[in-house]
C-alpha cells in the first residue's frame, strides 16, 4: 500500500480554513485526503493528529483497515500532520504509528513523504532522520525520497488557505485575550471559527491578513463580538 504523509509547521495545515479538496491539489493527481467519518465535523475528518494515541483509541485500526480498502483501486491516501514537521515527539510518535499500521494490514507499506512549509527553508530529513529511519526500515516499511513544497511551489490560491491557517494559529492567543479583557471567555474551537471567517471575508475582498501587526485587526472583531452580545447588531 502506498501511504502519503504530510507533514507541515507551525500548525499551517490544520483544517480552519483549507478543505481536503484543495489540499489534494498539491498532492499527485491519484493521492486524496483520507477522512475519517466516526467524527461528525468535517474540518475534524481529516485532524490525523488523533490517530497518534493509538493506545488509547483502538480507531488505528479501523483507520488502518479502511486505507487498505479505498487504496485498492489505484489512489495513494494521504494522512497531515501539522506538527510532524518541527516537533520532535509528534515525530517519534508518528513513526510509532506508522510501524503500528505496518503491523495491521497485510501487505507492504511504502510511505511517501511531503513537507508543506510558510517558509523557504525547512530540514524536511529531519523527521526522516537516521534513527527514525532505522526505525521503519526495520519494520520492514519503505520510504521514497522526501519532497518539499514551499510557497514558491504551491499553486498561490492554495497557499493563500496555508498561510491563512497560520494566521489563526498564531492569533488565538491574542484574540482570546482580548476577549476575557473585554469581559468574554472564548474556547479554542470557537475562536478557531471566527478567526476562520474573518480569514475568508478577506479573501473575499481580495485582501491577505498580514502575519504581523494583527492587533487592529484582533480589536475590530471583538468590537463586533461585543456589539452583538449587547444587541447593538
Amino acid at each position: 500500500m502506498d501511504l502519503i504523509i504530510v507533514m507541515g509547521e507551525s500548525r499551517a495545515l490544520l483544517p480552519h480554513h483549507c478543505e481536503p479538496g484543495e489540499l489534494e491539489q498539491i498532492l499527485p493527481k491519484n493521492a486524496f485526503v483520507f477522512t475519517m467519518p466516526w467524527y461528525s465535523r468535517t474540518a475534524g475528518r481529516y485532524y490525523h493528529n488523533r490517530l497518534l494515541d493509538f493506545e488509547e483509541d483502538l480507531r488505528l485500526q479501523a483507520a488502518a483497515f479502511a486505507l487498505v480498502t479505498e487504496s485498492s483501486s489505484g489512489l495513494r491516501p494521504a494522512l497531515i500532520f501539522p506538527d510532524a514537521g518541527h516537533d520532535d515527539a509528534v515525530q517519534r510518535r508518528l513513526m510509532e504509528m506508522l510501524v503500528k499500521i505496518a503491523s495491521l494490514i497485510d501487505q507492504p507499506l511504502t510511505l511517501h513523504p511531503y513537507m508543506i512549509s510558510t517558509s523557504a527553508h525547512t530540514d524536511i530529513d529531519r523527521a526522516f532522520g537516521n534513527e527514525n529511519l532505522e526505525r521503519l526500515l526495520q519494520a520492514g516499511l519503505t520510504i521514497e525520497a522526501p519532497i518539499f513544497l514551499s510557497s514558491e511551489t504551491i499553486a498561490p490560491a492554495v497557499m493563500e488557505k496555508v498561510l491563512g491557517n497560520k494566521w489563526i494559529n498564531d492569533n488565538i492567543p491574542l484574540f482570546m485575550s482580548a476577549m476575557f479583557e473585554n469581559g468574554l471567555l472564548v474556547e479554542r474551537s470557537r475562536a478557531c471559527d471566527l478567526l476562520s471567517k474573518c480569514c475568508e471575508m478577506a479573501r473575499k475582498n481580495d485582501l491577505q491578513l498580514a502575519s504581523k501587526n494583527a492587533e487592529n485587526v484582533i480589536a475590530m472583531l471583538v468590537r463586533k463580538q461585543l456589539e452583538h452580545v449587547v444587541g447593538l447588531r
